[in-house]
């Protein structure tokens, strides 16, 4: 094996970060249609917020899932 890096190597991290930018511009899309819900009642803005949140943590990074239990008996406190 070379000491560099192969071509299969190179494009299955560039496929790997590609779908990890998409999945946070989805995110991203979710979070602002959650804050232009808040405002806007046809929209339920803090549950796109919630499955932002849900996605984000599935696919990217991981969070506490207390605080995730906890941010969703608040979304839904907040949502009735």
């Amino acid at each position: 094996m070379p000491w560099f890096w192969s071509i299969d190597s190179l494009l299955r991290g560039l496929f790997f970060w590609m779908w990890r930018a998409l999945i946070l511009i989805f995110v991203g899309i979710l979070l602002i249609l959650g804050v232009i819900g808040s405002i806007i009642p046809i929209l339920p803005g803090p549950t796109l917020s919630y499955i932002a949140l849900l996605i984000h943590h599935f696919f990217i990074n991981k969070i506490d899932i207390y605080s995730l239990i906890w941010i969703a008996i608040a979304t839904i406190f907040i949502s009735i």
